[in-house]
């Protein structure tokens, strides 16, 4: 998908320079052909201070893509298991 190879390449790096940032997680739907998105701040405060930042790559990455972000949502993380997840083979299309 090349929203992936995107986040990968432009994203990704520019986002993990960001104080705070703690992970970045992107679920697919493949038949549907959607993307979910969620990234991980160490404070409210720091993912606040960064949202300029992230909303210009967003939009940036939506339009070479002909993508459309639909919402933007903010959570607290209430419980964290993830020991041992990891991205599915990265196939020739991502």
């Amino acid at each position: 998908m090349l929203y992936l190879r995107l986040v990968r390449e432009r994203v990704l790096p520019v986002v993990r320079e960001l104080p705070g940032f703690s992970g970045y997680l992107a679920l697919t739907d493949d038949d549907r052909g959607e993307v979910v998105v969620l990234t991980f701040w160490a404070s409210e405060q720091q993912m606040h201070e960064s949202e300029a930042t992230t909303m210009r790559l967003r939009r940036e990455a939506a339009e070479k893509v002909g993508a459309t972000a639909l919402s933007v949502e903010r959570f607290r993380v209430a419980i964290s298991e993830l020991g041992g997840v990891a991205s599915t083979k990265e196939r020739p299309d991502d």
